[in-house]
């Protein structure tokens, strides 16, 4: 079962997570695989990561699917990312989830994604 957890605000707290972005755990089979956040401060941002022994199994495109719904819930029209310029799979995983390049600076790439 692949679930996403929102973290709560005691943990936000602790970390010192902005209370504006929504954090999650990945979770499959209720192993976490991963995290994932929306930053909702303005910069509506999305960051995801697979924990190293996880990747290369399709989880990453499974969590950013999850996190691209829960943007939507949100009633977001569109949401960034930005990526190392080195980093292939996430590349591969936000085009082939419609994000479209806007800018690219020495080392990393900025995508738009449009919600829809």
């Amino acid at each position: 079962m692949i679930e996403l957890e929102k973290i709560n605000e005691e943990i936000k707290s602790f970390l010192k997570i902005s209370p504006l972005d929504h954090n999650y755990l990945f979770k499959v089979d209720n192993v976490i695989m991963g995290c994932g956040r929306i930053n909702t401060d303005g910069t509506n941002k999305i960051e995801f990561l697979i924990l190293n022994q996880y990747r290369g199994n399709g989880y990453g495109e499974i969590l950013f699917n999850e996190l691209i719904k829960e943007v939507k819930r949100l009633g977001y029209k569109e949401i960034f990312i930005t990526l190392a310029n080195d980093n292939i799979k996430a590349k591969r995983i936000v085009e082939k989830g419609k994000g479209l390049q806007i800018s690219s600076q020495p080392g990393t790439v900025k995508y738009v994604i449009p919600i829809v």
